[in-house]
């Protein structure tokens, strides 16, 4: 009786080379598909789109020098108009025509009343320093909108902010808002672009309103 051997034949040979090699190329398809360096872009498509807000963005007029209670006014109104973001006409009040320690002004906006506290010191002859404090500030969407798209129309392949939207809010100074807006940064962009550790995706942007001002910060995913 022949004795039967464990030695493979060519053709097993064969199979086990064309097999081992086989699950190497597997293994080597799976090691890349786990290093793979793509970034989800968790915030695409939030919200509702910017469109275009055809409106200049305001500035408030200079505040170092004003004359008198009646240039205090056109100050006070110029920061109720930047903190809103939006043109509108504004009227104003104070409880005096002279420059007394403390007095109340008065400026309405959009059918919105924002009272000052205004409290000034002598300073020299005929000078004084003042400091004036509002008890809140109107946010307008269209306002935020305006400064998204002069702030980021450049950088940006898309605008979009929460939905619903106030159209208008009152709220109080430094008040950052609940909703945010976002934008996607073009593939270029130095700070959030392909080649930036944001990798492209959507940016978030928070948004504060100030005295005088909108504050947009960048948010990364």
């Amino acid at each position: 009786m022949g004795a039967i051997t464990s030695r493979p034949s060519a053709f097993s040979k064969a199979v086990t080379a064309v097999t081992a090699s086989v699950c190497g190329m597997l293994a080597v398809t799976a090691v890349l598909a786990g290093c793979s360096t793509s970034a989800k872009d968790s915030w695409a498509g939030r919200g509702e789109p910017v469109t275009f807000a055809n409106e200049p963005v305001p500035s408030p007029p200079p505040d170092t020098l004003v004359n008198g209670v009646g240039g205090l006014r056109v100050v006070l109104e110029g920061r109720v108009i930047a903190a809103a973001g939006l043109i509108r006409p504004v009227t104003s009040e104070c409880d005096t025509t002279v420059i007394e320690p403390a007095f109340t002004c008065r400026v309405t906006y959009l059918g919105e009343v924002v009272t000052y506290q205004v409290t000034t010191k002598p300073d020299s002859q005929g000078t004084y320093t003042w400091q004036a404090k509002p008890d809140a500030l109107i946010a307008t969407r269209t306002g935020i909108e305006a400064a998204m798209w002069h702030k980021y129309a450049t950088r940006a392949t898309a605008m979009r902010c929460d939905t619903p939207f106030p159209a208008r809010q009152r709220v109080d100074p430094r008040t950052s808002l609940r909703h945010r807006c976002y934008f996607k940064p073009t593939l270029g962009d130095k700070a959030f672009g392909k080649d930036s550790g944001n990798a492209a995706r959507t940016v978030a942007v928070k948004i504060t309103i100030y005295d005088g001002w909108i504050r947009l910060d960048e948010i990364t995913q």
